[in-house]
């Protein structure tokens, strides 16, 4: 699913939040992406468009994954690591450290689009200049 053009860029920043942790989550407990997708329930590119922000995370598909590593949906949903195994959070704080909010390459690779409905650029009437 592509962004939609009503997204608010806060709801882009949780979307794009809950891929990283998701990521993290799953780059820790499973190696392969497919491995994670089969657990989902999903093909391995509908994941990956979930892993990386492209889509939002379905709960169904969530639920699914949470059940197959055996943790709760806290840490994907909001970040909150109580729960984790320690070994996992001590793990989860070392890359979360190394990853910002959103990687570069995730925001270079897909730029949001212009905003709808501004209008034209000035100095444009939208008439043709025909004599």
């Amino acid at each position: 699913m592509a962004k939609r053009s009503n997204d608010q860029p806060e709801d882009n920043a949780l979307r794009l939040a809950q891929a990283r942790r998701l990521r993290i989550l799953r780059e820790y407990l499973t190696p392969k992406s497919v491995d994670a997708a089969r657990a989902a329930g999903m093909t391995a590119s509908a994941y990956s468009r979930m892993e990386t922000g492209q889509s939002e995370i379905k709960g169904v598909a969530l639920a699914r994954i949470c059940q197959h590593y055996a943790v709760t949906c806290d840490y994907v949903l909001t970040g909150e690591i109580k729960g984790l195994p320690s070994d996992l959070i001590r793990r989860v704080l070392e890359l979360e450290a190394k990853t910002p909010q959103a990687t570069a390459s995730t925001q270079s690779d897909h730029p949001s689009p212009p905003p709808r409905g501004r209008g034209r650029p000035p100095g444009r009437s939208g008439k043709s200049a025909v004599a």
